[in-house]
């Protein structure tokens, strides 16, 4: 009987630990991390892109493909 006690108290924690990280809390834009790795930002998207149809990236992007 002690034995099925232990078992069913682990169970219950196992399944209850398994729960708190199947419901995350909501995500709001203050607690969306930074990237401190990425070298640009994404404002930054606009101008890179139009800077990589010009010469010399845009034959490198046609070699890459």
């Amino acid at each position: 009987m002690k034995r099925k006690l232990s078992l069913l108290i682990l169970a219950l924690f196992i399944f209850g630990t398994m729960g708190v990280k199947l419901y995350p809390a909501k995500v709001t834009k203050a607690a969306v991390p930074t990237h401190p790795f990425l070298l640009v930002k994404e404002s930054e998207y606009p101008e890179l892109r139009k800077r990589a149809a010009q010469e010399p990236w845009k034959s490198m992007k046609v070699v890459v493909k």
